[in-house]
C-alpha cells in the first residue's frame, strides 16, 4: 500500500513504553535511524537507494574573546584536565538544546570564570571532524567585553587575563601557549584587533 502511494520512505518512531515492539519492526525490514531519551526512531526504505536524511552529524559550541578596558584577554584552564600543568583556553562550551550562540557564549563565560561579559559580535569559527561520537564540531567565537571580573578560583577554576601589549613576555613565562583556536595567543589576539577594525 506504501508503494502505492507513491512512499519511498517509511518513518517509524516507537516510545520508549512500546520498545518491544522494535523487534518485530526490524524483522520488517526497519533499521534504526537515531535515537533520544524517550525514543527509537527507525526508516524503511521501500525503494532502493530512496534518500534518507541523516541524523544530527555536528556538535556546535561557542567561546568567548573578552577584553577588558586595558585590552587583556581573558583565559581559563578548567578543573578537570589530563595534566597537573595548567593549559589555558578560551572560555566556552556546548550549546544547550534551544539555546542561541549569543546566549551560550555569555553563559560559558560566567560559568568558566565567573566574568559577566556582553556578547558584542561572532568573530570566526572554526570546523573539525572526529570528535565525540565520530561527528564533527563546529566552534563559534564572538567577542566580548566584560562588566566585572570575579575571579573563579573559589569554584576551582583558574582564568587569567592575557595582556596583548606584552603576549610574548607573558606567553613564554607565565603562560604556556594554546591551540585552542589558533597556534598561540598571539595569533589569536592579532586576528581579534584586525576583526575590531573591520
Amino acid at each position: 500500500a506504501w508503494t502505492e502511494e507513491g512512499l519511498k520512505v517509511v518513518w517509524l518512531e516507537v516510545p520508549i513504553a512500546k520498545s518491544d515492539l522494535i523487534p518485530v519492526a526490524v524483522q520488517q525490514g526497519f533499521t534504526f535511524h537515531h535515537s533520544e531519551d524517550g525514543y527509537l526512531m527507525l526508516t524503511h526504505q521501500l525503494e532502493t537507494g530512496a534518500f534518507v536524511p541523516p541524523f544530527a552529524t555536528h556538535y556546535t559550541g561557542a567561546g568567548g574573546v573578552v577584553l577588558n578596558d586595558r585590552e587583556e584577554l581573558l583565559v581559563v584552564s578548567e578543573r578537570y584536565r589530563r595534566s597537573k600543568t595548567p593549559s589555558y583556553k578560551l572560555p566556552g562550551g556546548a550549546l544547550h538544546a534551544g539555546e542561541h550562540l549569543e546566549q551560550c557564549v555569555v553563559r560559558e563565560v560566567k560559568e568558566e570564570t565567573g566574568v559577566d561579559a556582553e556578547f558584542v559580535s561572532l568573530v570566526c569559527f572554526r570546523h573539525w571532524h572526529g570528535y565525540r561520537y565520530g561527528k564533527s564540531d563546529i566552534l563559534h567565537t564572538a567577542q566580548g567585553v566584560r562588566h566585572d571580573h570575579i575571579p573563579a578560583r573559589s569554584i576551582g577554576l583558574d582564568n587569567a587575563w592575557i595582556d596583548r601589549n606584552r603576549l610574548s613576555e607573558t606567553v613564554t613565562s607565565d603562560l604556556p601557549a594554546t591551540d585552542y583556536l589558533f597556534f598561540s595567543l598571539a595569533e589569536m589576539a592579532a586576528a581579534v584587533a584586525v576583526e575590531l577594525t573591520l
